[in-house]
């Protein structure tokens, strides 16, 4: 059996690696990547990111030698502490409970999730670099790639993690459900404390935390991305402003200088004192560094739910050379799949459980079925049933997350204080289980109805 992933992001690698570690040692997996390796680790990779408990259990399952990796080079919290702009503390909410979860919330650099994912056997055998996608096909008998230098690859399932603006979804919707422009920009950046005045310094080292301060102009959050005992710990700010069209994402972060500082040089955090202001220092350091990742530009980007994640119920009329219906040979992942509003704080988590998930189905339908003909579409089928659901229905949420951090009123900004207060009075259990505690080998194994020691075997 031959499989093609289209795209070499984290979801991608997490796939690669997965299908590697589940499939029988004649299959054959090939990852086909538009950039090149280093492009890959740079800022194409965006800033910071937060990972979740249930993210980092599958990373577990994938690859278990990027969890140590990750954590040693990250910011693990429990809670997420929420103020106001006059710097006052609305709540200290749970961020994942190492007792409850087996892990914490970690705010890391991605490219520091994408190396340790790389960490994995194999790594390099058969992943191709600056190959660009022109278009993605299924007939009868196998799904096919067609690259921009021309060249053609067939495969028997083809996985589309190729992101936001995915080829491979065009193959199933054409621009029926192409990524929209949400109205938002994100911008972001990392800097390492030691550029942040001493008084500053002093303070994130010693009262660490991941913050999020909410105001009538939107929202803004703070968080340390790497230990706090490293030599030069990161901290990473990022922030969303609402713009008509987004800026591109090449500008100079001078000329964006001055709009960041009219939004939020008067916002307060604890740390200020009459001459100086945490934010806006960070901001202003973070736009006038050359350093990689120092400053960000990220229009938010959105897929609207999907109907479906693979080809078992059609195709796009340019991608089929077998009629209206395909036969599950291409299958989404990823922000392909649920381009995620990053106000769930789930998009790389929720990838790589695709990828999990993905590899799981399909070795337990290699090993039941016949032929691999029989396994395909089954296991398409599985994919879906398991995770249709659940990433639309965080994928709903988020948006609405994002919406209660646009600019509000007064009285809309004191209805969201209250209601930040009284969250946190509610039990872990109750806001976080849904999401931190999903298990993709307890799920796949109860979907399939075995044990999942047998799913493993």
């Amino acid at each position: 059996m031959r499989v093609i992933i289209v795209g070499g992001g984290i979801g991608g690698i997490a796939t690669y690696h997965s299908l590697l570690k589940h499939l029988p040692p004649s299959s054959t997996v090939d990852l086909y990547e538009a950039y090149s390796p280093s492009a890959c680790k740079s800022a194409i990779l965006g800033g910071a990111i937060t990972v979740g408990p249930n993210g980092q259990r599958a990373i577990a399952s994938i690859t278990p030698a990027a969890i140590p990796y990750i954590l040693e080079r990250g910011f693990q919290s429990s809670v997420i502490t929420v103020r106001n702009d006059f710097g006052k503390t609305l709540a200290q909410l749970p961020f994942g409970s190492p007792d409850r979860y087996g892990y914490s919330s970690v705010m890391v650099s991605r490219a520091i999730v994408y190396e340790g994912l790389m960490l994995g056997a194999d790594t390099d055998a058969r992943i191709h670099w600056s190959m660009r996608v022109k278009r993605v096909w299924e007939t009868e008998e196998a799904a096919h790639v067609e690259f921009e230098d021309g060249s053609i690859e067939s495969c028997d399932w083809l996985i589309g993690a190729d992101g936001a603006k995915s080829k491979t979804r065009d193959a199933l919707f054409d621009d029926n459900y192409a990524t929209q422009y949400e109205g938002m920009t994100g911008f972001c950046g990392v800097v390492p404390i030691s550029n942040l005045s001493p008084a500053f310094q002093e303070a994130l080292r010693k009262q660490p935390s991941a913050t999020m301060t909410l105001s009538t102009g939107g929202h803004l959050g703070l968080s340390l991305s790497s230990p706090p005992s490293d030599a030069d710990p990161s901290v990473f700010w990022f922030t969303s402003i609402e713009l008509s069209s987004p800026p591109a994402r090449d500008t100079p972060p001078g000329d964006l200088k001055a709009i960041l500082l009219g939004q939020y040089k008067d916002w307060k955090s604890p740390f200020d004192t009459p001459e100086q202001n945490l934010f806006a220092e960070v901001m202003s350091v973070s736009c006038s560094s050359t350093r990689e990742n120092s400053f960000l530009i990220l229009p938010r980007w959105y897929t609207p739910p999907l109907p479906y994640f693979t080809s078992l119920h059609g195709l796009a009329s340019s991608s089929s050379s077998c009629g209206a219906k395909g036969r599950g040979r291409i299958v989404l992942i990823g922000d392909a799949a649920h381009a995620m509003p990053p106000d769930a704080a789930q998009g790389v988590s929720l990838a790589v459980e695709d990828a999990l998930v993905l590899a799981l189905v399909l070795k337990h339908y290699l090993s039941t079925s016949k032929t691999e003909s029989e396994a395909i579409p089954q296991a398409a089928k599985s994919y879906e049933d398991i995770r249709l659901v659940r990433v639309n229905k965080i994928l709903v949420n988020a948006k609405a997350r994002q919406n209660r951090k646009k600019r509000a009123t007064p009285i809309q900004q004191w209805v969201r204080e209250k209601m930040v207060w009284m969250a946190s009075f509610l039990p872990e259990w109750f806001m976080n289980d849904e999401i931190f505690a999903y298990d993709v080998e307890h799920q796949v194994a109860t979907h399939l109805g075995i044990t999942t020691k047998d799913l493993l075997a």
